[in-house]
C-alpha cells in the first residue's frame, strides 16, 4: 500500500482501509489544517481539506468522482456547491485560502 504525505505539512498521512475506499488522513502538530483524501481502486475520488484560521475555519472538498466541489466556513453553515473540481494548488498555501475565500464570498 502506497504511503502518502499530507500537502499541507508534509507529514506522513495515516491510513484507514474500509470495505470499499482507502481514506489517508493528516494528524497535524497543530490544528492549523485537516486534510484527507479517498480512493477506491487507486484513483483518487474525494478531498477534504480545512484550514483553520484566527477569525474561523475554510472548508474545501473535492469530489473528483462526481465532477464537484463544495466550500463552506464554519462547520454549521451551509454548503456552497461549486458546479466544477476546484484545481487545489498546494504549493502556495495563502494563495489556497484566498481561493476558498473567494469562492465563499461570491457563490
Amino acid at each position: 500500500m502506497e504511503k502518502h504525505r499530507c500537502y499541507v505539512c508534509n507529514e506522513e498521512m495515516r491510513m484507514e482501509h474500509k470495505i470499499s475506499y482507502i481514506d489517508h488522513y493528516c494528524v497535524p502538530r497543530w490544528d492549523d489544517h485537516h486534510l484527507t483524501i479517498r480512493f477506491v481502486n487507486d484513483k483518487l475520488i474525494k478531498m477534504r481539506l480545512r484550514f483553520t484560521e484566527p477569525d474561523g475555519r475554510l472548508h474545501l472538498k473535492v469530489h473528483y468522482d462526481e465532477g464537484y466541489s463544495e466550500v463552506w466556513g464554519k462547520s454549521d453553515s451551509e454548503r456552497i456547491k461549486i458546479p466544477q473540481v476546484i484545481d487545489v494548488d498546494f504549493s502556495d498555501i495563502p494563495k489556497l485560502k484566498n481561493k476558498i475565500r473567494t469562492y465563499l464570498v461570491f457563490s
